[in-house]
């Protein structure tokens, strides 16, 4: 697998890049590195379908064993897309060993950057307690764009689908998934929104459905309570860790 650094994250990690040498794109991730919030920033992209992810919060020694960090890095967006495992390392095994290269191009260095306006775009979204970003880069990836290989506009993880199937001949997404019926009691009346969601999101993801299905803005604090069968509330210990 190449990675395809700028030169500011080759002189982070303080190594001399090699020649990458893979030509299928998909196999290739391009790296920068930024800043948000006072904090190093690390922003993927593929160079195939222009699928991101973020790690936020690096520190010194993280730099020491980046290896691990992307390649889990790459494994938790494509679990958050909920891709099969055994396609992701079917995957990460046919992509080889990481080999740390400049980056290809200007066509990719264009697509990086424009990833890197969007955490900064999106930084209401970081997490300062996690590494990894789930949220921010689900933003990212559910943003439109226009792909010069479609003929109308798509989403970066609409392309990863339509990559990871060609990959794998076969059918990628294996999710088990909750029906859950969403009410507001509102006074004389109703509103109601009837929701197919992952069974294993998180209170925060979950939060982040109700904004979008009911047109918020996400501009309040919010909270979950579960209640028992006597409508007595539950110290569920997903709640109390505020997952």
């Amino acid at each position: 697998m190449q990675i395809c650094c700028t030169k500011k994250l080759n002189d982070e990690m303080r190594i001399v890049p090699g020649k990458g040498t893979e030509e299928n794109d998909l196999f290739c991730w391009s790296v920068h590195l930024i800043t948000v919030k006072r904090r190093k920033t690390l922003v993927a992209v593929n160079d195939s379908n222009r699928y991101g992810f973020v790690l936020h919060g690096l520190r010194a020694n993280d730099f020491k064993h980046l290896n691990e960090l992307l390649i889990q890095g790459i494994r938790n967006c494509l679990r958050d897309e909920q891709i099969k495992s055994e396609i992701i390392e079917r995957y990460l095994k046919a992509a080889g060993e990481l080999v740390f290269s400049k980056t290809r191009g200007a066509k990719y260095v264009a697509r990086l950057n424009k990833a890197c306006e969007q955490v900064k775009i999106f930084d209401d979204s970081l997490d300062s307690k996690e590494l990894y970003q789930t949220n921010v880069a689900q933003r990212m990836n559910n943003d439109l764009m226009k792909s010069p290989q479609e003929s109308d506009y798509t989403y970066p993880h609409a392309l990863l689908y339509r990559d990871f199937k060609l990959f794998a001949g076969e059918e990628i997404v294996q999710c088990e998934a909750v029906d859950i019926m969403v009410k507001l009691n509102l006074d004389h009346h109703t509103a109601w929104r009837r929701v197919i969601t992952p069974v294993d999101i998180t209170f925060k993801q979950l939060h982040i459905i109700l904004q979008a299905v009911f047109g918020w803005k996400s501009y309040h604090l919010y909270d979950f309570e579960i209640l028992d069968e006597a409508n007595k509330m539950v110290q569920h210990p997903l709640v109390l860790s505020g997952r």
